[in-house]
């Protein structure tokens, strides 16, 4: 996540709201207020909170099995603080390119890796999403 990317989610997040970004004055624009904000601190506490490994056998953290055909060390699982599990077996978006194989496809070799870029992602989405919420009640604040 960057700062651009922080600035467009932040003008959704005011527009979803019925305030129209471009007419606020600058003070209160989503650049203004992201000023001094350190976005790696929020993807690192969002980060934190997701728990994950690569599966080496037996039940799923929620207690369920894991389907028949995932091979154990070539799938991964990742528990979010809300408490939804995601197991990612076969394939990933976030799976590094193995020579010889198909895009995405997980292997024992590269599941580590691929499972560190999703609970980055999901870390990004989540930081995002406080970002707006702080903004917007920040934006709310300011002008009630």
């Amino acid at each position: 996540m960057n700062e651009i990317q922080a600035r467009v989610v932040l003008a959704a997040a005011i527009r979803n709201v019925g305030i129209d970004p471009l007419t606020l004055p600058a003070e209160l624009k989503p650049s203004a207020w992201l000023q001094g904000k350190n976005l790696e601190a929020y993807v690192n506490e969002a980060q934190a909170a997701i728990q994950a490994g690569v599966w080496r056998g037996g039940p799923l953290p929620h207690g369920y099995p894991a389907p028949a055909e995932a091979e154990p060390g070539a799938c991964y699982w990742i528990m979010t603080p809300e408490g939804s599990v995601i197991f990612q077996h076969g394939s990933s978006p976030y799976s590094p390119d193995t020579p010889g194989l198909a895009p995405g496809a997980l292997t024992a070799a590269n599941a580590e890796a691929a499972m560190r870029a999703h609970v980055r992602a999901l870390a990004e989405q989540a930081a995002l999403a406080r970002l707006a919420q702080e903004y917007v009640a920040w934006v709310a604040g300011q002008m009630l």
